[in-house]
């Protein structure tokens, strides 16, 4: 059965009970201007306003640095016995990130909050999910393992990187997923000449819901086709070819992460020059946009040289307005997740399924 989850927020109203939002800013000093940027924080506040009907409560989770610099914390005002959901904010630095995280997780635990949900629409280190060779971390399963240790008692996150990274969760965790959003949008703006593509195999199953989705949407069946890589060596892969008829086709790539944006930059190029298609759509859950430290070049320099090719992102990560209008001949949109979010809050506080938000 397919939800349409936007349908239902005018029957959500009511009490949350104890529920706090709580979201994390980065500042000089107290008292000074945010250094970050988070406006998906405040729009799932405005979402979760607009569902219950009234302003939940509300803290802030200030972080400053010290001289050294050593990270400080700041929560206010008071949470005790409240049901936090700390919607938390990485800014530009995945370690600082996570420090501030369980840092705050500790403050949070300290000012004796019932229960402390983690809301984080993006988290650093989940592409190290196994162990490539002797002598590594799985930083996928340590990371989990230290914001439980923190105080974590749920995590609330979109788009896992692989799906058995929830096993790496002793305590429940929610895995929100961008297939009905990205799918309401193919549907409606893109049309149904498309092919389900893939840049590689770790997209298949990401690639196999929104096919079953679309699908359904459509009423019809939609082909699929997918790039044949082989590696020669470590960290080198080449493209074979193409498995699957795209011909005058529009393809659509499902991915979770657009870092460095080379392999889908080849991808989309290899569906465009060797198979013929019209179109590549990329949708992609989150912008980090890189720099290839290995072949010195950027993302958008990447993203520049393609044809025919569009790219849309969501909002789990800030990306400035002036990167959109730089780039603005690929880079074409952001669809916002706060309504996800405020919805899986909504839903954990009155003990409603969650998993009607995600279910295909």
């Amino acid at each position: 059965m397919i939800i349409n989850w936007r349908d239902s927020e005018t029957r959500h109203k009511g009490n949350i009970g104890d529920a706090v939002i709580v979201k994390s800013v980065y500042r000089e000093s107290l008292d000074s201007e945010p250094l970050n940027q988070y406006p998906l924080g405040d729009k799932t506040y405005q979402s979760l306003t607009r569902i219950i009907g009234h302003e939940p409560d509300r803290a802030e989770a200030t972080i400053t640095k010290f001289n050294y610099p050593e990270t400080d914390i700041k929560i206010s005002p008071s949470i005790r016995k409240g049901d936090v959901y700390l919607l938390h904010d990485f800014h530009e630095n995945p370690d600082g990130g996570m420090a501030a995280l369980l840092l705050t997780i500790d403050a949070l635990k300290r000012g004796s909050a019932s229960s402390i949900t983690v809301v984080a629409p993006f988290m650093p280190y989940e592409r190290g999910d196994w162990k490539p060779s002797s002598r590594k971390s799985i930083p996928a399963r340590l990371w989990p393992k230290l914001l439980e240790t923190a105080g974590m008692t749920r995590m609330i996150r979109i788009d896992l990187h692989a799906d058995q990274i929830s096993g790496f969760y002793d305590c429940p965790i929610d895995a929100l997923q961008t297939t009905g959003l990205f799918g309401d949008y193919i549907y409606d703006k893109i049309g149904g000449n498309i092919v389900i593509g893939t840049c590689d195999s770790g997209g298949d199953k990401r690639s196999d819901r929104m096919h079953r989705f679309l699908e359904r949407r459509f009423n019809t069946a939609i082909p699929r086709a997918y790039i044949d890589k082989g590696r020669p060596q470590p960290g080198v892969s080449v493209i074979k070819g193409i498995t699957g008829d795209v011909s005058g086709k529009d393809v659509v790539v499902i991915e979770d992460v657009a870092d460095t944006c080379g392999t889908f930059a080849n991808a989309s190029q290899t569906y465009i020059e060797r198979g013929g298609a019209k179109h590549v759509y990329g949708f992609e859950t989150v912008g980090l946009f890189s720099h290839d430290k290995k072949k010195n070049e950027s993302a958008e320099q990447k993203m520049q040289r393609t044809n025919d090719t569009s790219m849309w992102i969501t909002d789990a990560r800030y990306v400035p307005p002036q990167f959109f209008e730089r780039n603005k001949g690929w880079l074409k949109g952001e669809l916002s997740t706060a309504e996800l979010f405020a919805q899986a809050i909504y839903r954990n506080q009155t003990g409603e399924s969650v998993s009607d938000l995600f279910e295909i």
